[in-house]
């Protein structure tokens, strides 16, 4: 058994607890998808089209896309009861997708060509409380695990 990790023969209530967060998190970022993640003056941006196209910004220095793979490291480590280091990713996950706030330009184009923020759609306020339910979870997983010990 990993040390980070409770007994086999756990409670019931704290593995419909884990499997709560889980799905509430998963739920929320499949949501985010459906919805725009900001708004330009002049368009807006489909989350799930984000998903499959924000690794660009990459090259414009526009880190927050970078959430999506930490956060997927955190749900495959709470998955795994490994509630520390889903904390770990999870945190440097939420502190991507906050900096995307910090944001004041958006490239629209591969010309490429900018535009304004000019607001955060539903799915960016999904997408962030999907990382802020992982969190939750490994926190209060990680709780469990040190009262178990």
């Amino acid at each position: 058994m990993h040390a980070n990790s409770l007994p086999e023969a756990s409670s019931n209530g704290h593995r419909i607890r884990h499997f709560t967060f889980f799905a509430l998190s998963a739920a929320l970022f499949a949501a985010c998808l459906a919805f725009n993640g900001y708004y330009t003056a002049h368009s807006s941006a489909n989350s799930g089209l984000l998903l499959m196209t924000g690794w660009l910004g990459l090259a414009s220095w526009e880190v927050a896309w970078l959430a999506n793979p930490v956060l997927l490291f955190a749900a495959v480590a709470y998955a795994r009861r490994r509630y520390r280091q889903a904390m770990k990713h999870s945190i440097v996950a939420n502190g991507l997708m906050l900096s995307f706030l910090l944001t004041n330009k958006v490239m629209v184009s591969e010309a490429p060509t900018y535009a304004d923020v000019a607001g955060y759609g539903l799915g960016y306020w999904l997408w962030l409380s999907s990382g802020a339910t992982l969190l939750t979870g490994a926190l209060v997983g990680q709780k469990a695990v040190l009262d178990a010990a």
